[in-house]
């Protein structure tokens, strides 16, 4: 009678054989997967009639704004980063007031006549920027700041 132990060893299939027989197969997946992108991935910048409207904003606005309920301005600078194609980071800050606002993620919008509008949270920031001119509105329950300047 045949060891048991020896019939096993014998009708096992040989590891390094069977791996070995998919490394052209995998060899190939990966390279597929290595040249494939997604719609995500692509650069639309610099295709012909892509609008970027946040490239189109972005900049230093040095302005003043004023306050609801005071009188007078106050020197202002804002900053618009661009974040993707249709939305920039703000920076709004205007130390003489100690007023420093930072806001992420704000819509762009390309309008007629390359005035293009800013705007989030339901209009509590909502603006326009037509040439180098940003004139700039933040809203809230206690009165509002408008803003208005000039890109560098």
């Amino acid at each position: 009678m045949p060891n048991p132990g020896s019939l096993q060893a014998e009708n096992k299939p040989d590891m390094k054989k069977f791996l070995l027989s998919f490394l052209p197969f995998l060899v190939m997946a990966l390279c597929v997967a290595s040249f494939t992108s997604c719609s995500d991935d692509d650069d639309d910048s610099g295709s012909a009639g892509a609008a970027d409207a946040a490239a189109a904003v972005a900049g230093e606005y040095n302005g003043s704004v004023s306050v609801t309920g005071y009188t007078g301005t106050i020197p202002t600078t804002v900053v618009l980063n661009k974040r993707t194609s249709t939305s920039v980071d703000m920076t709004f800050d205007s130390p003489s007031a100690d007023l420093y606002y930072d806001f992420t993620a704000i819509s762009v919008e390309e309008g007629e006549n390359g005035i293009y509008t800013i705007r989030a949270n339901d209009n509590v920031i909502f603006g326009t920027v037509s040439g180098r001119n940003l004139t700039l509105n933040l809203s809230s329950t206690s009165g509002s700041i408008l803003f208005t300047g000039t890109r560098k």
